[in-house]
């Protein structure tokens, strides 16, 4: 942040904010050397890079779908059968998440195990949740 002709002062919020829209380290650096004149105080290069650091440990993996398993054995049992744990992971004893990259892939090997998807609202539920085996299936048909 810029407060005066020859004065910045540094935030590690607004570093943050910079690191986020896709500004590097170096970039920053530079930005700050230049209208300064000379290189940065010590304290300003350790923040700098103290943040950069911080920026590079929590990562945006993309979309992905948050399915509910009616209890948590049937969450483990998709979790961890060879046709679908490769494309979920699980997220509490319940949830599973699926990357978006991964839903088409991760529906065929549920359908493998017996398992579609209802759609959210369905059976009674208030997300896309996992029908339990002893669960009555809906009409395929109406007449």
């Amino acid at each position: 942040m810029h407060t005066s002709e020859r004065t910045w002062r540094l935030e590690a919020r607004k570093l943050l904010e910079a690191f986020e829209a896709g500004s590097s380290v170096e970039e920053i650096r530079e930005f700050l050397a230049t209208r300064n004149g000379a290189s940065l105080p010590d304290t300003a290069s350790r923040l700098l890079e103290d943040v950069g650091d911080r920026s590079a440990r929590v990562q945006d993996c993309g979309l992905a779908r948050l399915i509910e398993c009616a209890d948590a054995p049937l969450a483990a049992l998709i979790a961890n059968d060879s046709r679908t744990r490769k494309h979920c992971l699980r997220a509490g004893e319940r949830h599973l998440v699926v990357l978006a990259g991964f839903e088409k892939a991760f529906r065929r090997g549920l359908r493998e195990l017996g398992y579609p998807i209802a759609p959210a609202g369905a059976h009674g539920t208030n997300r896309g949740q996992v029908m339990a085996a002893n669960e009555p299936p809906g009409p395929i048909a109406e007449a």
